[in-house]
C-alpha cells in the first residue's frame, strides 16, 4: 500500500486517518512515508496562542462554546492531560473550520478525509492546532480529553453567555421544521450543558421544556412558534459569528416572525 499511503498523505490526510482507513497503525504509516522519501509534517500552531486566556469578546465566547461541543483535546504519552486541539466536522461545514483557522491565525490547513460513520463512508473536514498555551487555556476552561459526557458549561458575564450558548448550539444543536411555520430546536450533550442551556433559554423565551436522557446523551427539545422565534433571535439575531447553514434556518424563522 506504499503508493496509496504516499498519495493520501500528499493530499493532506493524517497518518492516523490513513492507518485507520487501510488497517495499519500510525507508526507503520510513518515508516512507509519515511522509507519512500517522504517528509513527515510537523504539527503546526497558531499566531494567537493566548486567544482563550481571557474570554472577553463575543467571538471568544462563541468559539469556546463551539469547542465545548465539537472540539477535541488530544492526549499523547508525553502530555496525557492533552497536547493539541483537533476539530472535525462534516465536509459541508468546512467553511466553519476556515473561520476558526482565520480567527486563531492557525498555520495548519483544513484537511479532508473519509470516515466510516453509521456504516457508510462520510466525508469530513478537520483542523488541528498544536499549541500548549492554547490547549492549557482550554483545559482550564473545562475542555479536556474525553469530555463529551462531563463538560461543564462556562460561567461567564451575562452579556457574553448568549454567544457561548450559540457556539454550543451550533456544535451540538439542530433546528428542525415540524410544519408550516413550526420549528423545534434540539440540543444534546452533557447533562450539565443541556441543563444550563435550558435554564438560560427559559429566561429568554419562557420554555418549560425538561431535559431528558436517551441513548447515552442528554437532550432538550424546545418547541412553540413564539418561543422558538424568541430564542432564535436571541442567539442568531445579530450574531458576530455562526454556522452558515444554521444561520440560514434562523433567518427564515426570524423573517417569518417579523
Amino acid at each position: 500500500n506504499a503508493g496509496v499511503i504516499a498519495t493520501l498523505y500528499e493530499a493532506g490526510h493524517s497518518t492516523r486517518d490513513i492507518g485507520a482507513a487501510l488497517g495499519h497503525g500510525k507508526s507503520t504509516v510513518n515508516r512507509v512515508i519515511a522509507r519512500h522519501g517522504g517528509e513527515l509534517r510537523q504539527m503546526t500552531g497558531t499566531e494567537r496562542p493566548d486567544f482563550f486566556d481571557v474570554i472577553d469578546t463575543p467571538e471568544k465566547a462563541y468559539w469556546l462554546g463551539f469547542l465545548a461541543a465539537d472540539g477535541c483535546i488530544v492526549a499523547t504519552p508525553e502530555h496525557p492531560e492533552g497536547n493539541h486541539l483537533t476539530v472535525r466536522l462534516a465536509a459541508r461545514d468546512r467553511g466553519h473550520l476556515e473561520k476558526l483557522k482565520a480567527v486563531l491565525e492557525a498555520s495548519a490547513s483544513v484537511t479532508g478525509g473519509i470516515s466510516n460513520g453509521f456504516g457508510k463512508p462520510m466525508e469530513y473536514a478537520s483542523l488541528t492546532v498544536g499549541s500548549r498555551r492554547l490547549t492549557e487555556a482550554l483545559i482550564a476552561l473545562g475542555i479536556q480529553p474525553r469530555k463529551s459526557a462531563t463538560v461543564e458549561p462556562w460561567d461567564g458575564p451575562a452579556d457574553l453567555m448568549r454567544h457561548y450558548w450559540l457556539g454550543l448550539f451550533d456544535g451540538d444543536g439542530s433546528i428542525a421544521r415540524k410544519g408550516e411555520g413550526l420549528w423545534t430546536m434540539f440540543l444534546c450533550g452533557s447533562e450539565a450543558c443541556v441543563r444550563g442551556f435550558t435554564v438560560w433559554a427559559h429566561g429568554i423565551c419562557g420554555t418549560s421544556a425538561t431535559p431528558y436522557f436517551n441513548t447515552g446523551c442528554w437532550y432538550v427539545s424546545i418547541s412553540g412558534r413564539h418561543q422558538v422565534a424568541k430564542l432564535t433571535r436571541a442567539m442568531y439575531g445579530d450574531a458576530t459569528v455562526s454556522l452558515d447553514r444554521k444561520q440560514e434556518r434562523a433567518d427564515l424563522i426570524m423573517e417569518a416572525a417579523g
